[in-house]
């Protein structure tokens, strides 16, 4: 049976620094396959954009003239253009521009119908099954028409990688193009529990105590459930944001199928809604609390993210058809939230898994309303993730496979638009992207902006993606990594003592007006054991201070670093990146460690 890949933490312990120059050994290992090689500064961005006509049809046949580009309000000039037309690639050859950007030399004619570009990608679709906050019932059906999906639509070249999320991110599959591989994997996971009707009782039993009698402490029992909510809600959704950034170094437009029932945009505010109707008192309060519960901000920064990376997200909302209950939420909790410990996930629920999910009421009543802010907040975030990366949300459908269908008639028929933005600061600031299209009657989708990743978001990013995939590790500051030693700890945990070292003279330093040379280094650090369980990017900035008398006297001067790492396997791999944030240049080593621990 496949074993899962986990993210796991990687602890370090103590970060030691000293001007010491001394030998060391672990240069980072040439890879072989090239597929996944990106380099971090790309000054071209795309933009795919899907167009269909008024019934919803792909619609083919347009040119570089037909549309306009837009970042922050204005027009921009397109130096790529590429239409994508049934999978296959007809290109049009680099735009020539004035300095000012204002003359523009005519495209040149498309290749022969049926002629491949050269070096096509083949898409990379990734399956992402949020188990933590999906119904039973409803993943369990969506993964079934995924596994059909598979079956009968997918290409014989498409890559597949197969993701799971319940508390941890897994990495059920790596990217495959064995499809039956990708329906077992599916299957595999159809075997674990799906934990979403678990908030569905603390929500019913919350409604429950959010009465009259007391409203302070009604007051605090919403909080107390907000706090859970949000957390769960944030957990996710920078778990997705891990996986987005691993995938930056593959090349060409990612499709993500996010499986899940929708995370609320403001963390309960049902249940401040219903407060604030019973408490009148506090209704002013009571109402301006689930700002403080507001999630826009967290998937704002997901979705540029993505967008960056060019991954288009394609929510598909597990649950289905939904209907209103004529079900009582007075029947009183199993346990009080003022009193219990904090709401545990992992314990398995005391009531049947097939149950249907929760509706608090009927038509037209108090409950009723609840229900559909509640069901209107989780469907806005599934909405607002495709929208911003130019994909398609399934919404209230208990059969997927029509929806499904038309998602890959959008990874099949696309157009590219490529443009070098006027500046780039690398701040990380979010640009607005809109397209115009000048033919009428046509409907286009596609992403609503990019992130000026920081040279650190890139970075980490690229350090990811390199270890969960693999890639040309370049090494432009000869960085060296040795293991000094090792010792054990308590519950299979070990402590490593890695030395660091990178010549002086590959740095980019600053002079003083004291006659010294200065500059500021980030450390990045990801492990992996031996099953493939990798824990999230780890950052540390290291600043670099010498007198430019040694530097001068001394050309093989190495800045060395050391740090204690804390592992949770005797055998681990790695993934180290030093950024000398001055000359913007990154290196990347991948180096091994076999503890010599009794």
């Amino acid at each position: 049976m496949f074993r899962p890949t986990r993210l796991l933490s990687l602890g370090v312990l103590a970060l030691l620094g000293s001007g010491l120059d001394s030998p060391a050994v672990g240069r980072s290992p040439e890879t072989s396959d090239p597929s996944f090689q990106e380099v971090i500064d790309v000054d071209i961005v795309n933009v795919e954009v899907f167009v269909v006509d008024k019934r919803g049809r792909p619609m083919g046949g347009l040119s570089r003239g037909d549309f306009q580009l837009f970042v922050d309000g204005k027009p921009v000039s397109l130096t790529n253009f590429l239409a994508v037309e049934d999978g296959l690639r007809y290109p049009e050859s680099r735009t020539v521009t004035s300095p000012d950007q204002s003359t523009v030399l005519p495209p040149s004619p498309r290749t022969a119908r049926g002629e491949k570009a050269q070096g096509s990608d083949p898409l990379h679709l990734v399956i992402y099954v949020d188990s933590l906050n999906s119904r039973p019932a409803g993943r369990q059906r969506s993964l079934e028409q995924l596994q059909r999906f598979v079956r009968k639509r997918l290409w014989p070249g498409d890559r597949v990688m197969v993701v799971d999320y319940n508390q941890s991110l897994g990495v059920r599959l790596p990217f495959t193009t064995d499809h039956q591989a990708v329906e077992q994997a599916l299957e595999e996971i159809l075997a674990t529990p799906a934990l979403g009707m678990r908030l569905d009782r603390v929500r019913k039993e919350t409604l429950g105590l959010a009465t009259q009698d007391d409203c302070e402490q009604a007051g605090f029992v919403a909080r107390n459930y907000a706090t859970q909510t949000y957390a769960q809600a944030e957990a996710s959704y920078f778990a997705l944001q891990s996986l987005v950034g691993s995938l930056a170094g593959i090349p060409g437009v990612k499709a993500l199928l996010y499986v899940n029932d929708g995370l609320q945009m403001r963390a309960g505010e049902e249940v401040f809604v219903r407060l604030a109707g019973l408490c009148p008192g506090l209704n002013q309060s009571l109402m301006a609390m689930p700002a403080d519960y507001d999630l826009s901000r967290t998937l704002g920064r997901l979705t540029a993210h993505a967008n960056s990376n060019r991954v288009t997200m394609f929510p598909l909302e597990a649950i289905g058809i939904t209907t209103y209950s004529s079900s009582d939420i007075e029947i009183g909790p199993r346990t009080n939230p003022m009193t219990a410990q904090q709401f545990d996930s992992s314990v398995a629920p005391t009531w049947a898994e097939n149950d249907p999910p929760l509706n608090v009421g009927g038509p037209g009543t108090e409950e009723a309303i609840l229900d559909q802010i509640f069901t209107a907040g989780r469907q806005g975030s599934l909405t607002y993730l495709a929208r911003q990366t130019g994909g398609q949300a399934v919404l209230n459908a208990n059969n997927l496979l029509p929806d499904l269908n038309r998602i890959d008639d959008q990874l099949r028929n696309y157009y590219s638009l490529g443009f070098q933005p006027i500046r780039q600061e690398h701040s990380g600031r979010i640009h607005r992207l809109a397209v115009r299209v000048a033919q009428p009657d046509l409907q286009v989708v596609y992403r609503q902006s990019f992130a000026d990743l920081t040279w650190s978001e890139r970075t980490a990013d690229r350090l990811r993606s390199l270890v969960a995939y693999g890639g040309n590790w370049d090494n432009p500051l000869d960085l060296e990594v040795e293991t000094l030693g090792s010792e054990k700890l308590n519950h299979g945990l070990y402590k490593a003592r890695l030395r660091l070292r990178v010549p002086v003279a590959k740095l980019l330093l600053t002079s003083t007006v004291q006659g010294r040379l200065t500059g500021n280094l980030e450390l990045f650090m990801t492990s992996q054991d031996v099953d493939g369980n990798r824990s999230d990017v780890k950052q540390f900035s290291l600043p670099v201070a010498y007198s430019a008398s040694r530097v001068e006297e001394q050309p093989d001067l190495g800045f060395v670093h050391n740090l204690d790492v804390t592992l949770r396997a005797e055998s681990r791999t790695l993934g180290v990146a030093l950024l000398d944030q001055g000359a913007a240049t990154a290196a990347f080593v991948n180096h091994e460690i076999t503890p010599s621990v009794d």
